[in-house]
């Protein structure tokens, strides 16, 4: 249809001149037979194309049409209704989808205004001189579909039901000359002389007004305190109650104002900035809010909400004017719950049931009478019943309570006039009758129903048991059973407990078999007391038939609160269920797990609830299968395309739903947004002039699916990303094709039912340190996913400890599931998962609860979501080994490597880049050396592209203040160039290998130690050149040495020199060199050796651990913490092998025991260097180098008493002897010894000279103390 042609049309006409024929017959509103009459003959053939389009026979039509003519005295006025203009087809036309669409084809004048508000130029003229704006003549229609009517003999729109009198809007006008805000109650008062039902309501009233009366008559000069809350579903007279309770007060000479000021929740907003004015002007009169809840839904006691300025005034105005809040159940219910205090303003709230249908019928014979002067016999008033008891048990979604009703009886009067009978007979009342069915018509409604297999099932036994019973016992058979239905919302549980209520009842076992509704609004009250009255209240409407109560988990949910409220309903329910058995059936419905432990929070609860029914999700065809019903049942068709796709999509939609997923409901939505697309295409389609109408009622797969969905990437496509957006990582690329290859296969081998289904739910270990860029690959890993259609979502939803775990008992579970629901059909992407087991040894582990909530996450809802979780890789492996679970769930890993240099540099280039920065060639250059100080230095914790961020960083900070020294006359270029003085790199003193190796060879001794060393450095410089040669990277350090040998031979020493050579030849980028023991690597309590051990590892990073005494780590297996640190350096050094070298030293023989007992350690150890005693000559070298390096001589005839001395401490040497040490411990007690000579002649009066100072004489090597 192609609204476009509305505009400039004279729809105000065409309303007008249906406004005047309905007028000649003394009707005060548009009829819908005064629009059908305005049909002009010449467009029958564009008529009868759309009325095909709505399956309507058109000769039936026409001929009611024209019979309807008759009606008309006046000719004239049929011959201006027949010359209209093609508009009138389209707002027809429109009706009609409107009427079609909620069901019925009775044209009600919603339907026509809402098809009218199409033509926004000429409707707003006649909406204006209404007083009405379209903008909120739109929003009266969408939200009430009956309130907006058309006022023939003031020729003005006009909203709500008391179109005949308008005076009642004068107040508000007063205040608002921009456009009345008052026009009746919206979709409430339904306009009947002597309304039906309301007896105890209009009895507390009359109750009122008389006690006031009496006070009055004795001269008490009392406030009015009666503001009140009217609370029920739509049609339940809410309005006629609040109108009929202000003409009580004006009859009476209470209020000085009979007719009540109405303000919608629409139009609050602007009454709002007029408060005070409006509540001065109608002091003596009654405030009516209509549609309340709309204004009260989402407050609490801790907000503020839109009527609070209301409730202040009613405090400081002394009571004046009366308010009384009009709405629904649902809002105004909890608003109640969560504001007593502002709840206790009001003396009087109202819950107003819906009509029966009995009082239904009364309503609808009672308009009838009013309006057309028509009654109804005996027989057309059962009928009329009946038709209202259907329409109860199975009501329509427009259903209105009294408004369908007043409807109703519009209906019967214009079937009556169609007919022409003398008076109102049975075939003028459409409608099913309510009639009595056999059980096999109430199981046969369950087939037409999509995948309720077991709940067929259940149905069919339990009505086998009820006619068992009835054979066996005779009588009449009873129920005793109550039920329990779990499941997802839109699984059907509410249309089968209404199958349930026809089975029992055609089962005789129940007599009307009715059902009432409820929720926790409609039995708990906010009160102290009110629960209980109204739940039995409830349960009486109830007997006879079935209470369904939705979500009822809801009760106990304020058990910890301490209200109490729902503890109480809860109560007063089991009583009722046991002292009324058989009497009723009650059904309590929800969410699988809500349910469960529902049951579990009242010991009664089981017994009483002894039937449980639980409703599957819809598998993907039944969703499918369910959509296809939906198209159908709405007159739509689906392109080819769409329908040969539309059992894949809903697949995937299934494969993806959350833990709550809606099931039909989601269907529903997916239908109505599809129109909402084909809407939108069409409209494009209509501008390019490629629209025909027989389009309107197709939809295509991107209608269903959305266009985004239909370009689809491939794997190469992802592939194709993966290459142009990650730098290296050629290992992850070819572990993320290979995994995507795999999983396709698995599927297709799925998909031909052959093959492990399991192998289907895919979770990950992906491992690495940090800056490897875990995250991204996780979000590749999302794209891959779902063009394989392992998911149907890329999404990825990133979460790590804090995220997951609780700060108090039963958090935990619930902060998992919520992000494992937010996860459904993505990912669910954790990092630094081994976190989570930190705490695992603490009496309070909520990490452990966490994790075993996300393994039985991770089991049952396997393929519909996918968990990534990722880490360091050897506390990952070690996460996963202390948690067995997790393990067996983990289908593959990814491990991802660091960064090599280059990749780091490509990596640095490319954020400067990003950042519009350039570089010098210098600058690159140095840019390579600081990354490979970096690389070479890296610890497993080293931060990758992280590092290579903050580097950026400080280069930028550097770069900063050198341009800022810089004239201001630099160019742009300058401002982003980056020099290499900019990049901080770290400067290493060139080291000459020769002059390493003549540091070596003037050493005293240690002739076959230099040897080794000398050899060493040879292979490792050809090694280097050979590397080089082939083009290939010199892997570097890969040994690790121990030197045996007694103190004082000089490892120490050898080791410094060792470190020196290796920065010599480039193969190290720094002489760092870390000396440590045993007390330098174990710590004092447990869990603390192995981040120790670390952390001095971490500093020896490019350089030489030395640890001296290395044997001591080890002292029996009864030492722990030494284990643990050589534990600790075992695993370093075969995982950071080639980034430093560890040096272990001792005694031979302790040293080889230490090897020996540790087979790891002598695979680790793979080179090994003794240091011999020196001998005495090598000694006596030593000593004369002491003396020299000090500054010092020795006198002639003092340097055979040194060597003498030497050989003594040589000749008594043992197993421990210090060597060198012993050379040095020697020369500092002779040293002393000649300190003391010195001081002797200073104490005798003689002055030391230099000579003396500098010398060593014969005397001081022979005191006894050396």
């Amino acid at each position: 249809m192609d609204f476009s042609q509305f505009r400039n049309r004279d729809i105000t006409r065409i309303i007008e001149d249906a406004a005047t024929i309905s007028r000649d017959i003394g009707l005060r509103e548009i009829e819908p037979v005064a629009m059908l009459v305005a049909l002009n003959q010449h467009y029958t053939d564009e008529l009868a194309r759309y009325f095909n389009l709505c399956g309507i026979e058109c000769n039936e039509f026409y001929s009611e049409v024209f019979n309807t003519i008759d009606l008309y005295p006046h000719s004239n006025q049929q011959q201006r209704a027949l010359k209209l203009s093609t508009a009138t087809v389209n707002a027809l036309y429109i009706a009609l989808e409107i009427e079609r669409n909620i069901g019925e084809m009775s044209f009600p004048n919603s339907a026509i205004v809402t098809g009218l508000l199409m033509a926004p130029g000429p409707l707003k003229q006649l909406a204006d001189r209404s007083g009405i704006s379209s903008s909120m003549m739109q929003e009266i229609v969408t939200t009430s579909p009956e309130s907006v009517y058309y006022d023939s003999v003031n020729e003005r729109f006009v909203t709500g039901d008391r179109r005949n009198d308008l005076s009642q809007s004068h107040v508000v006008t007063e205040a608002y000359p921009d456009g009345p805000l008052n026009g009746g109650l919206e979709s409430e008062s339904y306009n009947i002389a002597n309304p039906v039902g309301l007896i105890d309501e209009k009895n507390q009233i009359d109750e009122f007004i008389l006690a006031s009366l009496k006070m009055r008559d004795r001269g008490v000069n009392a406030k009015l305190e009666c503001d009140m809350m009217l609370i029920g579903p739509t049609g339940t007279g809410k309005s006629y109650l609040a109108e009929h309770f202000t003409h009580k007060l004006h009859d009476a000479g209470l209020i000085n104002r009979r007719e009540p000021v109405v303000i919608d929740a629409v139009n609050w907003n602007v009454v709002e900035e007029k408060l005070g004015e409006t509540l001065e002007n109608i002091a003596d009169g009654v405030l009516i809010v209509d549609n309340a809840q709309k204004l009260v839904s989402e407050n609490d006691a801790n907000n503020i909400g839109s009527l609070d300025s209301l409730f202040s005034a009613m405090s400081f105005m002394d009571r004046r004017p009366i308010v009384i809040l009009v709405g629904l159940p649902g809002g105004m219910d909890e608003f109640i719950s969560k504001n007593p205090s502002v709840a206790s303003k009001f003396e009087y709230i109202f819950h107003l049931k819906e009509y029966s249908a009995e009082e239904l019928a009364k309503i609808c014979e009672a308009t009838l009478m009013q309006k057309f002067n028509e009654n109804l016999d005996e027989p057309c008033r059962l009928r009329l019943t009946n038709i209202f008891k259907h329409l109860l048990r199975n009501k329509p979604s427009n259903w209105a309570g009294a408004h369908s009703a007043v409807r109703k009886a519009d209906n019967i009067f214009m079937a009556f006039n169609m007919h022409g009978n003398q008076r109102i007979s049975l075939e003028d009342i459409a409608g099913v009758e309510e009639r009595d069915v056999t059980i096999e018509e109430v199981l046969a409604k369950l087939d037409n129903f999509v995948g309720v297999d077991n709940i067929r099932e259940e149905l069919r036994q339990m009505t086998s048991e009820i006619e068992c019973d009835r054979e066996r016992f005779g009588g009449q058979p009873s129920i005793r059973s109550h039920f329990v239905f779990t499941g997802n919302p839109g699984t059907g549980k509410t249309t089968v407990a209404r199958i349930f209520a026809d089975a029992l009842k055609a089962l005789k076992v129940l007599p009307s078999g009715h059902l009432i509704e409820a929720d926790r609004s409609k039995l708990v009250s906010g009160y102290v007391g009110q629960t209980a009255i109204q739940t039995n209240e409830l349960i009486d409407q109830a007997l006879g038939g079935v209470l369904f109560i939705d979500e009822a988990y809801t009760l106990v949910s304020d058990i910890n609160s301490g209200s109490g409220f729902g503890k109480e309903a809860v109560d007063t329910l089991l009583k009722r269920l046991e002292d009324d058995r058989g009497k009723f059936v009650c059904i309590v419905a929800g969410y699988t797990k809500e349910m469960h432990d529902f049951l579990q929070s009242n010991p009664g609860m089981q017994s009483r609830f002894n039937k449980v029914i639980e409703f599957n999700d819809y598998t993907g065809p039944e969703l499918a299968e369910i959509f296809r019903r939906i198209v159908a049942n709405n007159r739509f068709a689906l392109s080819d395309d769409a329908a040969g796709n539309i059992e894949n999509f809903f697949k995937g939609l299934y494969a993806g739903r959350s833990r709550n997923f809606g099931n039909a409901r989601e269907v529903r939505n997916i239908f109505d947004e599809a129109k909402k697309r084909q809407s939108r295409r069409l409209a494009t389609m209509r501008n390019q002039g490629n629209y025909s109408p027989d389009m309107a009622f197709t939809l295509t797969r991107e209608d269903i699916e959305g266009e985004e969905s239909l370009r689809p990437m491939t794997i190469e496509d992802v592939m194709s990303e993966m290459d142009r957006d990650f730098i290296g990582m050629e290992s992850v690329k070819a572990a993320v094709r290979n995994l995507a290859t795999t999983i396709s296969a698995n599927m297709r081998r799925s998909m031909a039912g052959v093959g492990d289904n399991n192998k289907l739910g895919v979770h990950l270990l992906l491992t690495g340190n940090p800056g490897t860029g875990k995250t991204t690959v996780a979000r590749t890993l999302g794209k891959v996913f779902r063009t394989i259609k392992l998911l149907p979502t890329d999404k990825v939803i990133e979460a790590d400890k804090n995220a997951m775990v609780g700060q108090y008992v039963g958090s935990t579970p619930q902060k998992v599931n919520d992000l494992v629901d937010r996860a459904m059909g993505g990912i669910l992407f954790i990092d630094e998962a081994y976190t989570l087991s930190e705490d695992s040894s603490s009496s309070n582990s909520f990490g452990k609860e966490a994790i075993e909530t996300l393994m039985k996450r991770m089991e049952d809802d396997r393929g519909k979501f996918v968990c990534i979780m990722a880490g360091y890789r050897d506390l990952m492996e070690e996460f996963v080994r202390v948690n067995p679970g997790i393990d067996s769930r983990i289908s593959h890993r990814i491990h991802i490597e660091d960064y090599s240099a280059d990749e780091l540099t490509k990596i640095y280039l490319r954020m400067a880049e990003t950042q519009q920065m350039s570089m010098e060639v210098d600058a690159v250059e140095t840019l390579k050396r600081a990354i490979v100080n970096m690389v070479t230095v890296k610890t497993k914790d080293f931060g990758n592209a992280r590092d290579v961020r903050k580097l950026l960083d400080k280069t930028l900070e550097r770069q900063s203040v050198r341009i800022q020294a810089l004239p201001d006359s630099i160019s742009p270029c300058e401002l982003s160039l980056i020099k290499a003085e900019d990049i901080p790199v770290e400067v290493h003193q060139e080291i000459d290998e020769r002059q390493c190796i003549l540091k070596l060879d003037a050493l005293v001794g240690l002739n076959g130690v230099k040897r080794e060393i000398r050899n060493i450095a040879q292979y490792l410089k050809l090694e280097k050149m050979r590397a080089e040669a082939l083009g290939k990277r010199f892997v570097g350090l890969r040994d690790h040495y121990l030197f045996l040998g007694n103190p004082g031979t000089g490892k120490t020493t050898v080791a410094r020199i060792l470190g020196e050579i290796f920065l010599s030849l480039g193969i190290s980028k720094n002489t760092r060199f870390i000396e440590t023991d045993r007390a330098g690597l174990v710590a004092g309590y447990v869990g603390q050796t192995a981040s120790q051990t670390n952390r001095v590892i971490d500093s020896a990073m490019g350089g030489i651990l030395f640890i001296d005494e290395a044997y001591i780590l080890s002292q029996g297996f009864n030492d722990s913490f030494g284990q643990e640190a050589i534990d600790t350096l075992l695993k370093r050094m075969e995982d950071d092998r080639g980034k430093f070298v560890c040096i272990a030293a001792g005694y031979s023989h302790e040293m080889q025991q230490f090897i020996t007992s540790n087979s790891g350690l002598q695979s680790r150890f793979n080179k090994v260097i003794h240091f011999e005693d020196y001998s005495e000559e090598e000694l006596v070298e030593i000593f004369k180098r002491k003396i020299l390096s000090d500054g010092l001589t020795i006198a002639a005839n003092a340097e055979y008493e040194m060597k003498n001395m030497v050989s003594t401490i040589f000749g008594r040497r043992n197993a421990n002897f210090g060597n060198a040490r012993e050379i040095n411990n020697l020369f500092q007690r002779v040293k002393e010894q000649q300190s003391n000579r010195l001081y002797q002649l200073m104490a005798n009066g003689i002055t030391p000279s230099n000579n003396d100072l500098l010398t060593l004489e014969q005397t001081d090597f022979l005191c006894d103390k050396l």
